[in-house]
């Protein structure tokens, strides 16, 4: 169960009144966000003695933007928290934490045993590459997945990001996402992730305008190890990238899960898409490539570009309905050959099991048409021969006739697959912002 737990200034500085805000926290809570309260207010052993008073059986804590940056001895409250619960998820957003020491940083680090802990928006390109290091070196075995969004590492020299994320011993998946990467060469940047832990499965790399690297993209990406399973390139401004640049990053990651969602690759072509997905390297076996309006393109366009991704592509996900197996692909987008150039190809919804919905639109305006015809002939009656009741019989039939028609619209659009939504994008369980 989620509760949300907004501590003003003065009960942070009242011990009494803190307490009894911790008290109010639902035993069945969960998950609890203290996110925009100003814990520097609250003294440390006040703090200390909340979180020990807890009932609740927490899995999940959200300290957003609580300026834990100034609270004193903040290692303590997380040693105090790590200990009283055994968390899965730990999220430090928006703290300022890159403005600590490299060794107040790893005391708190330290304490940490949270399976997720996301340090996003902590201005960490502050700390520079051997403090990060020493601060990163104190994370223990527990933490497999950390999140590193937005803390403009790409300010720091490609030695220094590397020296610095080549601490990270343990982490299974990593999120680099919103780091402006492109602003490193490309050379450099295949440096960095080849520093990068044999540990990590998994790099996510979203929205760092990396389509502006052109040439060199596919020149950092020979960087990421056999190692990593899954790579998220997605947000990344392909569409900034040549026909050939695109084949060149498509073939050069060697993961067994490949996700390029939202990056315009529906605004190459059939011939350009069908070549660049060709050239997917073989490892690959899940290819995402949804929020590309693909499901917006004509059967032929799909028949094409699927019929060119390797035999070795087992699962692919291109309209947000989840994965689908490359043979049922090929049965409902057969390839176009040139026996049937003029074929239109029959495209079976992508619910298969849904019941088929009547268009009784047809027999409708029937109905409309001769109620008109009806209506009119009364009503011209009735007026030529002074007769209320013929003018009122009239004007009734023609209004049946304006409803037959609006329930025969209705019928029509009704039919018609309503619009996929947008926020169904596949992502790795990556740690969550403070908006919860």
């Amino acid at each position: 169960m989620y509760y949300r737990l907004t501590l003003t200034d003065r009960q942070l500085q009242n011990r009494e009144e803190l307490l009894q805000a911790f008290a109010a926290v639902p035993v069945g809570t969960t998950q609890l966000d203290i996110s925009n309260s100003n814990l520097n207010f609250a003294k440390t052993d006040d703090l200390i003695q909340a979180f020990s008073d807890l009932g609740a059986e927490l899995t999940d804590i959200i300290f957003c933007n609580t300026n834990l940056h100034l609270v004193a001895e903040c290692s303590l409250v997380m040693k105090t928290i790590c200990q009283q619960f055994d968390l899965e998820r730990l999220d430090l957003e928006s703290n300022q934490l890159g403005e600590l020491s490299g060794e107040a940083l790893g005391l708190i680090l330290h304490e940490i045993n949270a399976k997720t802990l996301s340090l996003d928006d902590n201005d960490l390109q502050h700390l520079g590459g051997e403090p990060m290091s020493r601060a990163f070196e104190q994370l223990g075995d527990t933490v497999k997945k950390l999140s590193l969004r937005e803390n403009s590492l790409s300010r720091l020299p490609a030695p220094q990001l590397t020296t610095g994320l080549g601490a990270l011993r343990f982490i299974n998946t990593l999120d680099l996402s919103i780091n402006d990467l492109n602003l490193q060469a490309g050379s450099d940047l295949k440096g960095v992730f080849q520093s990068l832990s044999q540990t990590i499965t998994a790099l996510v790399l979203r929205s760092n305008n990396l389509g502006l690297l052109g040439d060199t993209l596919a020149t950092a990406l020979e960087g990421v190890a056999d190692h990593v399973e899954t790579l998220d390139i997605s947000h990344n401004e392909f569409i900034e990238l040549t026909p050939e640049q695109l084949n060149h990053v498509l073939a050069t990651p060697r993961v067994t899960e490949l996700i390029v969602c939202q990056a315009g690759l529906g605004f190459s072509t059939s011939d350009e898409l069908a070549t660049s997905l060709s050239s997917v390297s073989p490892q690959v076996k899940k290819l995402l490539i949804s929020k590309n309006n693909l499901e917006l393109k004509s059967a032929e366009y799909l028949a094409d570009i699927f019929a060119a991704t390797p035999e070795s592509v087992e699962f692919i996900w291109y309209n947000d309905e989840g994965y689908l197996g490359r043979d049922l692909l090929l049965q409902r987008y057969p390839h176009a050959d040139d026996s049937r150039p003029d074929d239109i190809l029959d495209v079976p919804s992508i619910n298969e099991n849904a019941d088929p919905v009547s268009d009784y639109s047809f027999y409708i305006k029937c109905l409309a048409g001769l109620t008109l015809v009806a209506g009119a002939s009364l009503l011209v009656a009735g007026i030529i021969l002074l007769k209320s009741a013929l003018i009122y019989t009239g004007t009734a039939l023609l209004a049946t006739s304006a409803a037959s028609v609006a329930l025969s619209s209705y019928s029509m659009f009704s039919n018609k697959p309503s619009p996929k939504s947008s926020d169904q994008l596949p992502e790795l369980d990556s740690t969550s912002s403070c908006h919860v």
